[in-house]
């Protein structure tokens, strides 16, 4: 399989940070796929919160 090169973007609109607990770390001491689930719907209201949205608001503009 071919390796994907992402290049990211020199300035972002929004960073965070978002600590992991010893709670998301499963067995083999990796992060499990139900807590990157958890720390990505943070991160997304602490992106909404920046920017003065809320879910609610978000989702009525999308459905216009």
């Amino acid at each position: 399989m071919t390796r994907i090169k992402i290049e990211l973007p020199e300035t972002y609109l929004f960073s965070t940070e978002i600590p992991v607990r010893i709670t998301d770390l499963n067995y083999g001491n990796h992060l499990g796929n139900d807590a990157i689930l958890s720390l990505l719907h943070e991160a997304r209201v602490r992106f909404l919160a920046y920017y003065g949205w809320t879910e609610s608001s978000v989702t009525w503009l999308a459905a216009c």
